[in-house]
């Protein structure tokens, strides 16, 4: 078996997903990963799946790196930067958050189903 993990870098990277973890976890944050990537290579030299392999409380056998996963709010600052360029949209802009159903059985909800009527950007 060959392998591009690197032990010293992997436990850097256990030690980040801890840190990370201990400033969320206030939150609701439950668990976290982290990946990191040789860019020249694409060789994978970490890989932290979870913060706990052992915690049943938060699925912790679960890789949640390489599981599939909503995007979520990673995408807001493109979303919001485009809109604003495009002088379409201000950060004082009235958005409706309500139930939508796209057809097709997608309906998106928010994290903790609920609905927020008018907020703004």
């Amino acid at each position: 078996i060959y392998t591009t993990l690197d032990f010293q870098k992997q436990k850097i990277a256990e030690q980040a997903v801890a840190d990370g973890m201990a400033k969320v976890e206030k939150y609701g944050g439950s668990n976290g990963s982290l990946v990191s990537i040789d860019p020249k290579t694409g060789e994978v030299l970490t890989m932290v799946g979870s913060k706990d392999f052992f915690d049943t409380k938060i699925d912790g056998n679960v890789n949640i790196a390489t599981s599939n996963r909503q995007p979520g709010s990673s995408f807001k600052p493109y979303t919001y930067a485009t809109a604003f360029k495009k002088k379409e949209y201000s950060p004082s802009k009235i958005l409706f958050d309500f139930t939508t159903d796209f057809g097709g059985g997608y309906i998106p909800h928010n994290y903790d189903n609920t609905t927020h009527g008018p907020v703004t950007m």
